[in-house]
């Protein structure tokens, strides 16, 4: 009777066993088996699916002879995002190359922040370096390789990077990289983003979101010392989401020199529009001139 009872209680405690690994395996795939890469399709001029296949992903119209660009987007965000759509635009036009987002969307999209989407942090930023070790095998050249995130998207793309190795890619622009979830955890202050990529550039708009953080090879601190915008309107254009659009325009627009530069406005998506328009975001010539200046020679930037 008792050896029954000592074959039954270990058969139950298997069961719990095979029952907690397969419970985690069906979490890990809610997770990661919803994200995808996407890749702009110069012939269709629309994002398509990267192939599953490495032989088609090679001729597909990313080539691995060209450098390329990830897009992250960031919370309750994805590939129909506005900022995104622009930035694979302004991409598209303005660099050679292979242009790709990061789709996480049916994560992204949690209200629960804390709850729902923080949590998988870990298992996205796996994906991303996965993605990125897939890139390699295949003949992409990580000193090629830009990414852009934001928010969230930020900090999945230094976090990816570092892990997928130290300073492998050539380009990082983390865009007000989010601050909560992050500041407070110790081990995550340890990490050193310069390490995530040769050259690491991080846009600070505000300090409701975005990290306090300012230990990236560069630092732009925007409008308010980094805190917040002038320009800030309700979500998703406070002074955290205009962040991309900052960038948006470093992309897109060549900025005058001379007395009228000062009545240039940016406004929050679009091209210029002239001086007394209601919809832009003020912004001084010479924050341009020295961002602009700043990489005057690197030809991998969008806007040479």
């Amino acid at each position: 009777m008792a050896q029954r009872l000592m074959n039954g209680a270990r058969l139950w405690a298997i069961c719990v066993v095979i029952c907690v690994i397969y419970g985690g395996v069906k979490a890990a795939d809610r997770v990661t088996g919803t994200i995808r890469f996407l890749m702009f399709d110069r012939d269709s001029n629309q994002l398509v699916n990267v192939p599953d296949n490495n032989a088609a992903f090679a001729k597909s119209s990313c080539k691995p002879s060209e450098q390329f660009a990830i897009i992250v987007h960031g919370w309750r965000e994805g590939t129909d995002s506005e900022w995104v759509v622009d930035m694979v635009s302004n991409f598209t036009a303005h660099r050679p190359g292979c242009v790709m987002v990061m789709h996480y969307a049916n994560n992204s999209h949690t209200i629960d922040y804390f709850g729902e989407l923080l949590p998988h942090f870990d298992k996205l930023a796996n994906v991303l370096a996965a993605h990125l070790r897939r890139m390699e095998s295949i003949g992409f050249d990580p000193a090629k390789g830009h990414i852009f995130g934001f928010s969230m998207g930020a900090q999945l793309a230094l976090e990816g990077s570092r892990r997928f190795g130290l300073q492998k890619i050539n380009r990082i622009d983390a865009c007000d990289p989010a601050g909560p979830g992050f500041d407070t955890v110790p081990e995550n202050m340890l990490l050193d983003p310069k390490q995530a990529a040769r050259q690491v550039q991080c846009i600070h708009t505000s300090a409701n979101f975005g990290t306090r953080r300012r230990d990236c090879h560069i630092s732009w601190n925007m409008g308010n010392c980094g805190r917040d915008q002038v320009a800030a309107r309700p979500f998703p254009k406070g002074s955290h989401g205009l962040c991309p659009c900052f960038l948006q325009q470093c992309v897109r627009a060549s900025v005058p020199s001379g007395a009228q530069a000062e009545a240039v406005r940016v406004p929050a998506i679009g091209a210029r529009v002239a001086a007394g328009a209601e919809d832009g975001v003020p912004l001084r010539y010479e924050q341009w001139s020295i961002w602009r200046a700043a990489f005057a020679d690197d030809p991998e930037l969008p806007f040479h």
